[in-house]
């Protein structure tokens, strides 16, 4: 993935990301009254912005950038005064059909689907049968300060290409875009220029059969749209936030005896411009079930503990966590898992939700509380273990 990474500064003033010195050349002069569809930034600042005719979004790093342009040749210099009269209206997502995606703190891979959605492609075999033998040198990282900007999608559980992807077939100089399930062929390279789509770069060759839907002849909004459905993150100058996580766990059905049971995942968000350090979260359970379902309750960052086991107190239903002292870089963020490990006599049929209903960081109390996770289930069955016997001499 190194070959993807360019080294860029993060400066976070207003959800602004300045891309190094040189990355892109201003165009000579300063113009004014931008207009919807434009590319616009300042002299002296690097950030690049879409203006949409109300609003300007971010580009947060040169490859979400160019998964939607080829270079930078349109952007628009304006005056300090005209930019920061338009309100930010969020951070661009990853174009579907181009780059996979992942978290650097997470090795699950996804693809991204419009408005940013994510959908996780469960084994390497499918990641092979869906983008070839070289699908590992698809995927570029997204920063964990970012990764809240895309929504949770269902699992790429059958070999079909998630909605925006491009392919074609050996032997057929036609292009298709994949929409739900269905290819649709462009007319013509001005149709697939129409939609700003680099087919050479992204395309796909596939031996996957779809049904035929309708030609694309010209500009399509589903398909050119760079900022529907983007969801503005909880990243704002000078506070500490939350939000649910992009991969928080979707609602299932666990076991008795089951360990490390993922309950929720969240994302805790500084945009001081100074460190700062998690000291306490507290949870709630709620659901027709019995805290003596649960063995004990855990704090995780990626796979490193941050505490010791809890239990589920049976009078409030809380689980509170102390002393965590793990610390959120300024103008960054991490991922925070919620883990348990279900008592072997946890009642079938007992239901679970697990909310974070508060994090002290550094004296202040996070914003976006209260996060509700999904609703766990408990199985009528034992998790199933080994046991190992010594044979012989040890």
């Amino acid at each position: 993935m190194s070959n993807f990474k360019k080294t860029f500064s993060v400066v976070v003033t207003v959800l602004t990301i300045v891309w190094s010195a040189g990355v892109l050349t201003a165009p000579a002069g300063v113009s004014a009254a931008a207009v919807s569809g434009d590319l616009i930034k300042m002299a002296g600042n690097s950030a690049v912005y879409y203006f949409d005719g109300s609003k300007r979004y971010v580009f947060p790093h040169q490859n979400v950038y160019m998964s939607w342009y080829n270079d930078f040749s349109t952007v628009k210099t304006i005056p300090a005064s005209e930019l920061s009269s338009y309100p930010l209206g969020g951070n661009v997502t990853m174009r579907p059909g181009t780059w996979l995606v992942k978290i650097t703190t997470d090795p699950t891979v996804y693809a991204v689907e419009t408005g940013g959605t994510l959908r996780s492609i469960v084994s390497e075999a499918r990641a092979l049968k869906l983008y070839g033998a070289n699908w590992n040198k698809k995927i570029v990282d997204v920063s964990d300060a970012f990764w809240f900007n895309y929504k949770s999608g269902s699992a790429l559980n059958s070999d079909v290409h998630p909605t925006g992807t491009i392919v074609k077939y050996t032997n057929d100089t036609t292009w298709y875009y994949i929409d739900n399930g269905t290819k649709k062929p462009f007319a013509s390279d001005a149709a697939l220029l129409a939609n700003g789509i680099n087919a050479t770069k992204y395309g796909i060759t596939t031996d996957i059969s779809y049904s035929n839907g309708s030609s694309i002849t010209g500009k399509e909004s589903t398909i050119s749209d760079i900022v529907g459905g983007i969801t503005v993150g909880p990243i704002v100058t000078g506070g500490v936030s939350v939000a649910l996580a992009a991969n928080n766990p979707a609602s299932a059905t666990i076991p008795q005896s089951a360990t490390s049971v993922p309950f929720l995942k969240f994302t805790v968000s500084n945009g001081n411009s100074t460190a700062i350090s998690i000291t306490n979260v507290t949870v709630h359970r709620t659901g027709p079930g019995s805290t003596s379902d649960f063995d004990n309750v855990y704090l995780f960052q990626g796979a490193a503990r941050l505490t010791s086991g809890h239990s589920v107190n049976s009078s409030t239903n809380d689980s509170v966590f102390t002393g965590v002292n793990t610390t959120v870089p300024a103008g960054s963020s991490i991922i925070l898992d919620v883990l348990a490990d279900m008592a072997a006599g946890a009642s079938t049929g007992d239901v679970h939700t697990f909310s974070l209903t508060s994090l002290v960081a550094s004296g202040v109390t996070a914003s976006g509380l209260t996060l509700i996770g999904n609703t766990m289930t408990v199985a009528g069955v034992d998790e199933g273990g080994i046991t190992i016997a010594k044979n012989g001499t040890v």
